[in-house]
């Protein structure tokens, strides 16, 4: 704003008289060129700016690390996510910069909200819908500033797959998975229970960029509770780690 202050104020108005004088053309050329350099290094400096520090969120840089290790822990909701606030479409090497309204819920305070731009992989953009939760840790400085604490959230959330692997494959998945995407397609509970918990097939569309779309069909045991926030999950999309050499064996990180 200040910029823009001074921009109208100053560089106008002496453009608008040298214009109107008998100055040397060169004067007025090299002025109104140089009043432009100007205006767009300001542009881009806050543009780059803004990218610089978009993906604190994500633990990107000395400062998110250092939040990371000394912030108050909270539970954050994904309240909305829309396009930067800038406006407008904005991709950083083909990744979204989108902006993010977060309802921070700290220990033993109340909860607050924060607004901000980052750039969001792709291929994670299905689990940042409302209502999605995530651990962070809060700058003490600045409550403003939340990072997120990736252990913690993973931590947190089920994960669907493993009864009918084979040995060291969930360690294989663990070290050297592969991202991917999967969307639910239909559940149904096949009669069979183990340990109390009721036996349901589940339909998978899968997507990572190794193997691309295909479909998988899996058997699990899950509790009844979890069954039926299955069900009412059909179509939506979670985030997982498939098997680098067995496709079909796949972690899904289950986000209510």
């Amino acid at each position: 704003m200040f910029f823009w202050i001074l921009w109208m104020i100053i560089y106008v108005p002496v453009m608008i008289y040298l214009a109107n004088s008998k100055a040397p053309e060169w004067l007025l050329v090299t002025f109104g060129i140089g009043g432009a350099l100007i205006f767009v290094a300001w542009e881009l400096k806050s543009i780059f700016g803004a990218f610089g520090s978009s993906n604190t969120f994500f633990g990107s840089g000395k400062k998110a690390e250092k939040i990371l290790a000394t912030g108050k822990p909270a539970v954050a909701t994904l309240l909305s996510i829309g396009e930067n606030s800038k406006g407008g479409v904005v991709t950083i090497n083909d990744q979204p910069l989108l902006n993010l309204k977060l309802l921070v819920d700290p220990e033993g305070a109340p909860p607050y909200e924060v607004i901000f731009d980052t750039i969001i992989s792709r291929i994670d953009v299905p689990q940042f819908q409302p209502g999605a939760r995530f651990h962070v840790r809060i700058d003490p400085t600045d409550p403003q500033i939340v990072v997120l604490d990736a252990q913690a959230t993973a931590d947190d959330k089920p994960r669907i797959g493993g009864e009918e692997w084979e040995e060291g494959d969930r360690e294989m998945i663990r070290d050297h998975g592969l991202d991917g995407v999967v969307t639910l397609l239909s559940i149904e509970e096949t009669g069979q229970s183990k340990d109390f918990k009721p036996e349901v097939k589940m339909r998978w569309q899968m997507k990572c960029a190794k193997f691309g779309e295909y479909k998988i069909e899996q058997k699990t045991h899950v509790t009844s509770e979890m069954a039926g926030q299955l069900k009412g999950a059909i179509g939506r999309s979670f985030s997982a780690k498939i098997h680098p050499e067995k496709k079909e064996r796949t972690s899904m990180e289950i986000n209510f």
